[in-house]
């Protein structure tokens, strides 16, 4: 192989270890995306919970390795562990509405007191989700060094004042550099335990949470949704 051929293959390897980075998941998201709607104030919020309605021990995805990204092991089945962390959803979604305007109230999570209990029943508006659908996979550095989840959440925005119930379905896709798998989440929880400086990965699994964020974000992009919010 002459020194041009040489040359020729070293430039197409490189074009497809970029290319690797891209995956039909993150194309999906991309191309169906759509920016948040911001308000000036609206009705009262708040984001009461998010739960997860899937099988244990279903399969969620698997490692990839090589330029073609060849399935191999692991492969990644549902447990809490992917959440080992304890990912703060309320903050996040509490965070992404407040920056867009909108009436927040955050609730104290620590507090059983009467008057927080009374202080959150009587917002007008309550947003909760439920995820009924999740991909996880992980690229090793020849397949473009990343790791991808993907969220189908159904969401419920309950207006009490009118006795009323809103649901809206939304996918949200988040991805990071590097392969984030059940053992490095681990490898986090043991050296915070240990008060050692490492990252807490969005306190969480930074993958999932920014997937969770994504999602709302489309969420927030929904006309109908922002005009039950705003204020009159």
């Amino acid at each position: 192989m002459n020194q041009r051929n040489i040359m020729l293959f070293l430039f197409a390897t490189l074009f497809i270890v970029n290319c690797a980075a891209s995956t039909k998941n993150q194309k999906d998201y991309e191309n169906n995306k759509k920016s948040p709607i911001a308000l000036n104030g609206s009705k009262e919020i708040v984001f009461e919970n998010l739960n997860f309605n899937i099988n244990p021990f279903a399969k969620l995805g698997q490692h990839h390795d090589g330029i073609f990204k060849l399935p191999a092991l692991p492969e990644y089945t549902w447990d809490r562990g992917f959440l080992a962390l304890g990912i703060q959803f309320d903050s996040i979604a509490s965070q992404e509405l407040t920056s867009l305007g909108y009436t927040v109230t955050v609730p104290d999570t620590m507090s059983k007191s009467n008057k927080e209990i009374i202080k959150i029943a009587q917002v007008q508006f309550k947003l909760s989700g439920v995820v009924n659908y999740l991909t996880y996979d992980t690229y090793a550095p020849l397949a473009g060094n990343f790791t991808e989840a993907s969220l189908y959440i159904i969401w419920t925005l309950c207006d009490v004042k009118s006795d009323s119930t809103f649901t809206f379905t939304t996918n949200g896709y988040g991805n990071s550099d590097g392969v984030i798998n059940k053992s490095t989440i681990t490898t986090y929880k043991k050296s915070e335990a240990n008060h050692n400086l490492a990252s807490n990965v969005l306190s969480g699994n930074i993958v999932i949470a920014t997937g969770f964020k994504t999602a709302l974000e489309q969420l927030l992009a929904d006309e109908a949704f922002s005009r039950l919010l705003r204020k009159q």
